[in-house]
């Protein structure tokens, strides 16, 4: 295994120990897979350099915040870190409102480590690696679109769901997906 992790400007020790962590642990899961990205980590407060011009490729993204908790997970087929930072444009928050993403853009106490995709033809596994980091990392804010959510559809839902694909096949798709 080559452990390969571009570092940006001002990456504390205990941040550089943390990212190793969680690359390793992506190498452990997806062996040579994992080689088809590039792991990069730049501090928020320090998106002019090199590394972060890197970041703005297909890839998934991972906030990392000075206490080594992952706060969000994400993913982009185009620009990982474009996509990323609309967290904090459109204040991305945690449940309870403690996190609120848009003190994050600027702040020297966040992170994001994206692992951008090295080949574009293997962009198939920007979504399992964003599924595995989403299930494997205690994330303070998950994503509010995987699972089952019985509050907002319903004990019968899917069975609806179904008879209205049944019903209007030329739409059915687009309402299966949607919540």
């Amino acid at each position: 295994m080559n452990l390969v992790i571009r570092m940006g400007k001002n990456i504390r020790p205990e941040i550089s120990s943390r990212v190793e962590d969680i690359v390793q642990a992506v190498y452990k899961e997806f062996g040579s897979i994992a080689e088809l990205f590039m792991p990069i980590v730049v501090r928020m407060d320090s998106r002019e350099c090199e590394e972060f011009q890197a970041t703005k490729s297909p890839g998934v993204y991972v906030y990392i915040y000075e206490d080594g908790s992952c706060l969000k997970v994400g993913k982009s087929h185009l620009n990982a870190s474009k996509r990323a930072l609309e967290h904090c444009r459109d204040n991305t928050s945690s449940d309870d409102g403690a996190i609120q993403m848009k003190n994050l853009r600027e702040s020297d106490k966040a992170y994001m480590l994206v692992f951008a995709l090295q080949q574009p033809k293997s962009l198939h596994w920007v979504l399992a690696l964003e599924y595995y980091l989403e299930k494997n990392q205690m994330l303070q804010i998950p994503s509010k679109r995987n699972g089952y959510r019985p509050s907002l559809l319903g004990i019968f839902s899917p069975f609806f769901t179904l008879k209205r694909v049944l019903n209007d096949p030329l739409r059915g798709a687009e309402r299966l997906w949607s919540y």
